[in-house]
């Protein structure tokens, strides 16, 4: 009875969804090596394990070879060079994630593994369609879209990426050419065609090559990736723009931002629940897609067509204090299993490393998230008249902005953090990160996005 009670009164309170202003991140990973390098068969072998467990509408890599004869050019120099790789192998994951190296973590796949996963779901403002690619001529089309209504990109970099796969026995996805334009979009929905041209070698397999394109900004992060490599017919993501982690006060409900399932394959009908991994006494997991809310564990059918999108909440009633670990599961006969992780612990709680430390201030997420200007930051507070400072960090570890905000209030509190144009200015869009200051809770990331 008290489950029925529960699932009349999260209809009642349920939202209504818009169309998602982004899309899903195509993963590239940028594979530096040599044929003199003993370390990059490692290297080699792992990401070749990767390409086979995800398509590459997920992920994909590409390969650098520096002083290897006819598979080295000066235009694949010039990554070496743009990313100031010393070293083989190196393999760099959209243009932030460095690892280096070679070893077992490497040839089984388990380090890059554990890294994509920090890009698995991420959600990109931009969509690439490629509309033509033909081998024989190198010819190239397609378009770039900016789905966000708050981002602008200004002379930013777009790259074309000609690979040949399978030029040895161990040497696949080789890069043959790659050369960037400047690429610029402002607004919702504004477009930056392309039409390029590779120069096409006739030695070269015409059967074995594929073309890529990615949008990189200046601080090196990638944007967006797509390439010509095939995708299956039956292809499903899943994307949002927050943290898998978040916070909820005990004895309360929990509404939960919207997260998406693209269908970007065939028509297909997909099972989606909660499994609960472990929680606290007197939680309660459901969800809701628009007006529509289910409990969790039970197994609901969804029909998308190709090109469909759908988009879901959380819903929970929170009981005693705690970290509850759960996750969404959506099966089909064609894909199988996705699982999208969530892990949500209340308020007097922060999580660190998996232990839970009692902390009398506690950070959330800040919104909106990318931003441009001015964010705002979550802060928790077990009592009034508290005061709490929050440090802003750039990738270096330097520290850039600190915002102090005196007579917190107990409970939810919002501390702005707002750049004058001198600030804003000097400072680079890319990855930043915010901790409260004395606490030992775990910094947090945010983007900057500057217009």
């Amino acid at each position: 009875m008290k489950n029925i009670l529960l699932l009349i009164m999260i209809l009642s309170i349920s939202m209504a969804f818009a169309n998602p202003t982004y899309y899903p991140t195509t993963t590239i990973a940028e594979d530096f090596g040599a044929t003199w390098c003993g370390g990059c068969i490692d290297a080699a072998a792992g990401m070749a394990i990767m390409n086979d467990t995800y398509n590459s509408g997920e992920f994909f890599s590409v390969n650098y070879f520096t002083t290897s004869g006819d598979l080295s050019n000066a235009e694949v120099d010039a990554r070496f060079t743009h990313y100031e790789v010393f070293g083989v192998p190196t393999v760099i994951f959209n243009g932030k994630t460095r690892m280096s190296g070679n070893g077992s973590e490497m040839a089984d796949g388990t380090l890059f593994e554990a890294n994509y996963q920090k890009y698995k779901f991420n959600a990109s403002p931009l969509k690439i369609d490629i509309a033509q690619f033909t081998p024989t001529n190198g010819h190239f089309t397609g378009s770039v879209t900016m789905l966000s209504p708050s981002i602008t990109l200004t002379n930013q970099n777009i790259y074309f990426l000609l690979m040949e796969d399978d030029v040895t026995t161990v040497d696949s996805r080789v890069t043959r050419s790659i050369f960037s334009q400047n690429i610029s979009l402002t607004g919702e929905n504004s477009v930056s065609n392309f039409d390029v041209n590779f120069t096409i070698n006739p030695a070269w397999n015409q059967a074995n090559l594929w073309a890529a394109v990615f949008v990189q900004l200046d601080n090196n992060t990638v944007l967006q990736a797509a390439s010509t490599i095939p995708v299956p017919d039956h292809y499903l993501r899943a994307a949002f723009d927050w943290s898998v982690s978040d916070i909820g006060a005990p004895n309360t409900s929990y509404l939960g931002e919207d997260f998406y399932l693209f269908n970007l394959g065939l028509a297909d009908t997909y099972n989606t629940r909660i499994v609960v991994d472990s929680a606290p006494e007197g939680w309660y997991f459901n969800y809701c897609e628009g007006e529509n809310c289910y409990p969790g564990s039970i197994l609901i059918p969804h029909s998308l067509a190709a090109g469909e999108v759908k988009g879901f909440h959380l819903n929970l009633s929170i009981g005693a204090s705690g970290l509850a670990i759960f996750h969404f599961e959506v099966t089909s006969p064609n894909i199988g299993t996705m699982i999208i992780p969530f892990r949500i612990h209340t308020s007097d709680y922060v999580a660190n490393d998996d232990v839970l430390i009692t902390s009398p201030i506690r950070m959330g997420k800040n919104f909106p998230n990318p931003f441009n200007r001015e964010t705002k930051i979550q802060v928790f507070a077990d009592k009034g008249n508290s005061n709490a400072t929050i440090d802003i960090y750039n990738i270096k570890g330097q520290l850039v902005k600190s915002i102090t905000h005196h007579n917190l209030s107990s409970g939810a509190n919002e501390i702005t953090l707002k750049l004058d144009q001198s600030e804003a200015s000097s400072l680079s869009s890319g990855v930043y990160y915010y901790c409260l200051q004395g606490s030992t809770e775990p910094a947090r990331k945010m983007l900057m996005l500057k217009q």
